[in-house]
């Protein structure tokens, strides 16, 4: 625990005698803080039934569009948590004439889309959830401005 405590107060001296640089340091500074995303916010968003699931269905994070289905979400963790919410919603509800548009919208070319639309094309899906689960939380595990990769806390009746 000393090494710990000594290493951080190495490190913080460090970061304490740079701060005493240049004025283009300082503005890397306020520019990386002004880049600081909070992966831990939840999306506020409008929260409705999404063929009997409560989902997230409208925030300043998206969707830009529902039509055929929902996408174009924000670059944001708020836009990866929605989308990811809204991506297992429809995958689990798509009707019929919509879960094309879910499968070639919604999820990334390759083999795990191939074998969810094999296994989709051989059942017939209409109506809405009854006892649907409710989505609790959510961790992301990873993001950047051009991937996320989030974790969803879901209950289940």
């Amino acid at each position: 625990m000393k090494k710990m405590i000594a290493t951080m107060t190495v490190v913080a001296s460090l970061f304490t005698l740079s701060a005493c640089g240049s004025e283009q340091e300082e503005q890397t500074a306020e520019t990386q803080e002004e880049n600081t995303v909070d992966l831990t916010r939840a999306p506020d968003a409008k929260w409705n039934s999404v063929s009997g699931i409560q989902a997230p269905v409208e925030s300043t994070d998206g969707p830009e569009d529902n039509s055929p289905v929902p996408h174009g979400y924000a670059r944001t963790p708020q836009g990866a948590v929605q989308a990811a919410i809204l991506g297992q919603v429809w995958l689990a509800t798509a009707d019929d004439e919509t879960w094309p548009d879910v499968s070639a919208t919604m999820t990334a070319p390759g083999q795990g889309r191939d074998q969810w639309a094999q296994g989709r094309s051989l059942m017939t899906v209409s109506g809405t959830v009854e006892n649907p689960p409710v989505f609790k939380g959510f961790h992301i595990s990873d993001y950047s401005e051009d991937e996320a990769q989030v974790v969803l806390a879901t209950e289940y009746p």
